[in-house]
C-alpha cells in the first residue's frame, strides 16, 4: 500500500472514488489468488485422482476438510485486503506526506 503512494493520490486528485480504487485492490489480488489456489487444487486432483477417488468414498470428510482449507485460504487473503482499506483511507487523506 504505502510503496503505491503515488499512484493512488494521483487517482485520488484525477478523481476516482475510493470505493472503485477498493474494489481495483480487491480484484488485483483475489483474482490470481483464486486461479492458483484453484488451479492448483485442480491439478493436484487430476494427477492423483486414484488417491481422491478412494478417500471420496472411505474418508468424505478429508475431501471436506481440504475444501475449507481452500476456502479458508481464499477468506484470509481477503481478509488481509480488507484490513489494508484504513491505511488507503489514511494515504489519501494526507497525500503530502512523504515517507
Amino acid at each position: 500500500m504505502i510503496e503505491r503512494r503515488d499512484l493512488y493520490v494521483s487517482l485520488d486528485r484525477l478523481g476516482m472514488p475510493l470505493a472503485a480504487m477498493e474494489a481495483a485492490r480487491r480484484m488485483a489480488v483475489m483474482i490470481p489468488v483464486r486461479i492458483a489456489v484453484i488451479g492448483s487444487a485442480a491439478v493436484a486432483t487430476i494427477i492423483a485422482i486414484p488417491v481422491v477417488a478412494i478417500s471420496v468414498f472411505t474418508a468424505p470428510l478429508f475431501i471436506f476438510g481440504v475444501l475449507v482449507c481452500i476456502a479458508a485460504s481464499i477468506w484470509i487473503v481477503r481478509l488481509g485486503v480488507t484490513a489494508t482499506i484504513p491505511v488507503l483511507r489514511s494515504v489519501l487523506a494526507h497525500p503530502e506526506r512523504a515517507l
